[in-house]
């Protein structure tokens, strides 16, 4: 086994270096942006800005991130067939053009909200609207770089997102003044300028797919929309899972419960997940490739590899907590930020450790286009968040929410394995008989 770790560790160096470097600088970035942003921002204010990231959130779980996952998927399908500069074409044109129609429909929905409760202000509306589309535009651009294996290129983007929009939200607070808006329009100054580069990374790929064909294009659509919609219940439900406990926690608490809250979850859930991707972005073009070849026994070991690194993330994290929490959360967060986060580490490190190990199974699932899974745990987990949540932070406060997290997060992963592992029984009878 650790000969055959060493000679694929050799042989791919280059993109594992890359991967490495580009996600330990965003680690960094995610501490070191933290940590002036709190410094500069109100708990109100953040609280504010977050709580109206986390209505972008929404559509981009629903409608982006799964179309951006079955790009992800096809390429490897139209590679095998010499068509996959057309598909990237077709990509970002739908790509964008769905994020313009929701960002659309996004801005006059906070307007209409406005215009009943006087906030947020036009301007903020605006600048979550170009977010939107920011966000979707980049999303797809650093997916297809990690389905093509173009590693280097995916890590400067991952690297230069978590150092460039906090530094422009310092520079924005600063300049401009603490408001939501100044944290909203950085972040979206900074999304858009990223994706704008990042197109022009891979220009070579569009200018290759100048031929449009409608066939083609009525065929992606189709299979888009086939391995879309099962998985609208997963957007849905992992909106609730990973955002929603914060306007539960500002309907029983208050706006600077839901700033502190988010500084420390962000704290958490960002490292853990890059440390998760690493793997992820290395493994899932071979996972999607073999998929693609019918190659069952390789799958079922890149399963096996992924989960297990995921493992190994969640418990280094726990002794991580353990050993430094506290001096942690005093070197990351501004004092204002600090109340009651130490408590809430643990729990949120769990959680989302449970979250690390079910990537193995996410991208399986996508591998497999069994997307219907993709609905039915995040359900589940989203359902039991939600009830804990409701019966916890009334009398727990944030802590209520942590432990929440932790709960939902065990039940997503213990849906996925056994609904899959029964999916598996299932079809090595199927090839039996």
């Amino acid at each position: 086994m650790l000969p055959s770790v060493l000679e694929t560790l050799s042989r791919h160096k280059t993109p594992i270096v890359a991967i490495v470097a580009g996600q330990g600088l965003a680690m960094i970035g995610v501490a070191v942006g933290t940590r002036i942003v709190t410094e500069y921002a109100s708990a109100a204010t953040f609280g504010t800005a977050k709580l109206v990231i986390g209505l972008i959130v929404f559509p981009m779980s629903l409608l982006i991130y799964p179309f951006s996952q079955f790009c992800m998927r096809e390429y490897h399908d139209e590679a095998q067939a010499g068509n996959q500069a057309r598909f990237l074409g077709f990509a970002r044109r739908a790509q964008l053009g769905l994020a313009a129609g929701v960002a659309a429909m996004f801005v006059l929905g906070l307007l209409a909200y406005r215009a009943f409760q006087g906030e947020p202000s036009v301007f903020t509306c605006v600048a979550a609207g170009l977010l939107f589309i920011g966000e979707a535009a980049l999303t797809l651009e650093r997916s297809m770089m990690i389905t093509m294996s173009r590693q280097v290129a995916a890590s400067v983007v991952v690297a230069l997102q978590h150092w460039g929009a906090p530094l422009l939200a310092v520079a924005a607070l600063v300049w401009v003044g603490d408001s939501a808006a100044s944290l909203v329009s950085a972040q979206a100054l900074a999304l858009c300028l990223l994706a704008a580069g990042a197109v022009a990374l891979g220009g070579r790929e569009s200018r290759a797919a100048a031929d449009r064909s409608s066939a083609d294009s009525a065929r992606w659509l189709r299979g888009a929309t086939s391995f879309v919609f099962p998985m609208l219940g997963m957007g849905v439900f992992g909106w609730v899972s990973s955002v929603g406990d914060r306007y539960i926690i500002g309907a029983e608490l208050d706006v600077a419960e839901v700033g502190r809250y988010s500084a420390l979850y962000g704290l958490v859930a960002t490292p853990m997940a890059a440390l998760g991707t690493m793997t992820a972005r290395f493994l899932a073009p071979r996972f999607y490739s073999s998929a693609a070849r019918a190659e069952a026994q390789r799958q079922r070991w890149l399963r096996w590899k992924m989960a297990g690194m995921g493992a190994l993330v969640a418990v280094a994290a726990l002794a991580f907590v353990a050993l430094f929490g506290e001096l942690a959360v005093s070197l990351l967060l501004a004092e204002e930020y600090r109340s009651g986060a130490r408590p809430l580490l643990a729990w949120l490190v769990a959680g989302n450790g449970f979250l690390v190990i079910s990537y193995a199974y996410e991208t399986e699932a996508v591998a497999r286009k069994t997307t219907a899974v993709l609905t039915l745990a995040p359900g589940l987990a989203a359902v039991t968040n939600v009830l804990v949540n409701l019966a916890l932070i009334p009398r727990m406060g944030t802590l209520g929410a942590g432990v929440a997290t932790c709960v939902g997060y065990a039940v997503y992963l213990a849906t996925m394995i056994v609904v899959l592992e029964r999916r598996r029984g299932t079809a090595a009878e199927g090839a039996a008989v």
